[in-house]
């Protein structure tokens, strides 16, 4: 929840969209969103009352394939197999600009959590 919520007054609240890349090395939940979206923007949406806390999270990210020119990083799977494979920016991008894939956004809401401090 963190200090920013717990520093509010009592009333509804809606934090500022951040941004974070899960790490794979923190375990199962964090590899899930790891190669689920990798970089995404999210934030907390609730209510504060007294030592309650009441929110959900909201989360969201463009797909964006990008263009051959802009010189993206290759995107590596990191090991053996069809995971570990090289794909070259370039490439993907093609595949956007030949109709092969669009771009794309993803969104989405947690269920809602209370937490008491």
């Amino acid at each position: 929840m963190g200090r920013d919520t717990a520093k509010r007054g009592d009333g509804p609240f809606t934090t500022e969209w951040s941004s974070t890349a899960p790490d794979p090395s923190d375990g199962d939940s964090s590899t899930e969103w790891y190669y689920a979206l990798n970089h995404f923007q999210y934030r907390l949406v609730g209510e504060k009352e007294g030592g309650e806390v009441t929110y959900h999270v909201e989360v969201k990210k463009r797909y964006d394939w990008g263009i051959p020119s802009e010189h993206r990083a290759t995107v590596s799977g990191g090991g053996p197999g069809p995971l570990g494979m090289n794909l070259e920016q370039a490439d993907i991008a093609h595949l956007h600009s030949s109709g092969m894939a669009r771009d794309f956004d993803v969104s989405g809401t947690s269920g809602e959590m209370t937490v008491h401090s």
